[in-house]
């Protein structure tokens, strides 16, 4: 008894395919903006093959939200965590997932500054208003896969509202 979506043949035709992710750009496929995707309040996995600017498409996430724009709507008001997963010290234990955040945000702090950094990110993270940006996943072994997966299920377990952005190969 309801319309029948009107359905692009392309999206049909086309399937997806983790391993050669810009094949739907190739038929020029329906694409979601990034603001788009994001405001659907999920988490994201950007997937490309090297050199097609998954870094730079966290970069501007993250360079949007810290301006306030507009179009990221409700996601303005949120705090970007921008981290490279190199620099994470993996695997974290339970307790220490939030500190590697805080010790990686505590390094380009002024020591002014630097005693209010771990309840500025504790209390981002227990507001909701942090949305994390991990580059370099699509760069880690099978083993460094794991460790990163259990990092992100500690956050996710302490902080559920947290938003995740990340990059896949």
């Amino acid at each position: 008894g309801t319309p029948i979506p009107n359905e692009d043949i392309v999206e049909s035709a086309v399937p997806y395919l983790p391993t050669w992710p810009g094949l739907a750009g190739i038929y020029k496929a329906p694409t979601l903006p990034l603001p788009e995707a994001l405001l659907n309040n999920i988490d994201l996995i950007i997937t490309g093959n090297p050199g097609t600017g998954k870094t730079i498409a966290l970069a501007y996430i993250a360079s949007c939200i810290a301006r306030r724009e507009a179009e990221f709507g409700t996601l303005k008001d949120s705090v970007p965590f921008y981290v490279h997963v190199a620099n994470l010290d993996l695997p974290v234990d339970e307790e220490k997932g939030i500190q590697a955040i805080i010790k990686l945000a505590s390094e380009r702090v002024t020591p002014h500054d630097l005693s209010r950094i771990p309840e500025f990110v504790r209390n981002t993270f227990l507001a909701g208003r942090a949305i994390l940006l991990l580059d370099g996943t699509d760069e880690l072994t099978a083993d460094g896969i794991k460790g990163i997966g259990e990092f992100i299920r500690q956050i996710k377990h302490a902080y559920p509202t947290t938003r995740i952005v990340t990059t896949g190969s």
